[in-house]
């Protein structure tokens, strides 16, 4: 016996053809002609929701890979709060640096403003003397 899906989807296929045949071979004889054909065709239907049903991943598998998918998605959004935790302390760094530079240019204003404050006070000393 043949597992594979191909082997199982063939062997549905002949089956399938070997009703339908002996349903048309058969001479119509009123009511179980018909129903003879009803049911070779609901047969038929139901195998091929079963060949489809073969077809999908097993249980396991489909369990496995949303798995994966899972682990996938908490690896990428560790790795995003990571970032995201690194762009919060680059920001407050920025913030620290502005305001050490903000502190650096009032103080050289200051500075300024006192040596122009201590020329004008050489040139007055200058002056009284």
């Amino acid at each position: 016996m043949c597992e594979s899906v191909h082997c199982i989807g063939k062997h549905i296929a002949q089956w399938y053809k070997a009703l339908l045949q002996a349903a048309a071979v058969m001479p119509p004889q009123d009511e179980s002609h018909l129903q003879t054909k009803r049911r070779a065709r609901a047969c038929a239907a139901q195998l091929r929701l079963n060949k489809i049903r073969v077809r999908r991943l097993p249980l396991h598998q489909m369990l496995a890979t949303s798995r994966q998918d899972l682990l996938r998605l908490l690896a990428d959004n560790k790795r995003l709060e990571r970032q995201k935790a690194e762009l919060v302390v680059a920001f407050k760094k920025q913030l620290r640096l502005i305001d050490i530079l903000k502190r650096q240019k009032m103080h050289l204003e200051a500075a300024k403003m006192l040596q122009l404050t201590e020329e004008e006070f050489m040139k007055a000393m200058d002056i009284q003397r």
